[in-house]
Order: C-alpha cells, then sequence, then structure tokens
C-alpha cells in the first residue's frame, strides 16, 4: 500500500501554492485505501486543516473546489467514522452543496473539480451520513 503522505495547507500559501498542495493530498488521498495507526496523524491534520475559515473562505474558486474534493476523499478513507463532529459535518455538506452549484457552468474551470466531487459523494454515499443527524 502506498504511504498516505500529504502536505500541509497553511494560510500563509499563495493561492497557486496552495492549490498545488491541494492537488498534490488530493492524488494522495485518492490512492490511501484505509486508515492505519502510521497514517491517521497525517490524515487527522490534513481534515482539520481544509475545514479551517482561511479555506472556507478562500478567494480562489479553485482552492475551494479542491478543497471539498480533499473532504470527500477525507470522508472515504475515514470511513465509517469521519473525523469531523456533527456540527462541522453540517458545514461540510453545505460546502460540498455550494461547490456542486459549479456543475452548472460546463465551460468554468472549477467543472472537473465539481464532477469529480460529485462521483466521490456518489460513490460513497457521504451525504447518507445527513441521514443520522439532529437538527436541519
Amino acid at each position: 500500500m502506498e504511504k498516505c503522505k500529504v502536505q500541509e495547507i497553511a494560510p500563509q500559501l499563495s493561492s497557486d501554492e496552495t492549490a498545488k498542495r491541494l492537488k498534490n493530498n488530493l492524488k494522495v488521498l485518492m490512492h490511501c485505501e484505509e486508515l492505519t495507526v502510521k497514517n491517521r496523524q497525517s490524515l487527522q491534520s490534513l481534515a482539520t486543516s481544509l475545514i479551517q475559515s482561511f479555506i472556507q473562505k478562500h478567494k480562489s474558486r479553485d482552492v475551494k473546489a479542491l478543497a471539498a474534493c480533499c473532504i470527500a476523499e477525507v470522508f472515504r478513507v475515514f470511513f465509517p467514522n469521519p473525523p469531523y463532529d456533527e456540527e462541522t459535518q453540517q458545514m461540510v455538506f453545505s460546502m460540498f452543496l455550494s461547490q456542486l452549484k459549479g456543475l452548472e457552468k460546463p465551460s468554468s474551470s472549477q467543472f472537473k473539480q465539481c464532477f469529480a466531487l460529485l462521483e466521490s459523494l456518489a460513490t460513497v454515499k457521504t451525504f447518507n451520513l445527513c441521514l443520522g443527524m439532529d437538527g436541519q
């Protein structure tokens, strides 16, 4: 099994560097088949950084779309126990829905990432987690 080694995401990075690291992390996550003791810490750290406000409020649509794809893969790798509490999951699902609006414009630069997000969410059936949530 390939080692699940991810790159750090931090607020001081440029938009281009953040997007580059997110693309790399997405590739790593897509090849990470299971959560192990060895990779849990680095993947938990990435999962935490992906939900920080500097990512959620980033000016770059590409960064937000890539982050959503990474989070979808985080759900897959951590299945059946997502690394987020229920409140955070609700915020993440809202972000997913916002990013999926990118499917309305096939000519947009984010369309490919939005489609990949949709595929990942459908394959893993991530939204099924909403059924067990309290609240909205």
